[in-house]
């Protein structure tokens, strides 16, 4: 009765070591499970700001190049509403050799 009794408390020692063991691992999976999903979340975190600073950095360039292409349009406008046509000039030019000589 007494070796029964024995072997009962060394198989109940295994398994509380093996229970133990079991719950160890288990830790030890779980945290590495959370370090990894912290590296996978700061990963992300990294990428989304890679993205965002390259779309920032792409429009800020296509705000630029709009910028230059309306200052050109204005400029080319200017300059077409500065022009005075052919005919006008030379009318302006008579009208003044006109008064000057009294013409």
């Amino acid at each position: 009765m007494k070796e029964i009794l024995q072997e009962l408390l060394r198989v109940e020692t295994q398994a509380k070591r093996v229970v133990a063991d079991a719950e160890a691992e288990a830790g030890r999976v779980l945290a590495e499970a959370r370090a990894q999903g912290q590296r996978n979340a700061e990963e992300l975190r990294r990428k989304a700001a890679e993205e965002a600073q390259r779309l920032v950095a792409q429009r800020a360039a296509e705000a630029r190049a709009e910028k230059q292409k309306r200052l050109e349009a204005a400029r080319a406008a200017n300059r077409a509403a500065a022009r005075v046509p052919e005919a006008s000039a030379q009318q302006a030019v008579e009208a003044v050799c006109r008064a000057v000589t009294g013409a």
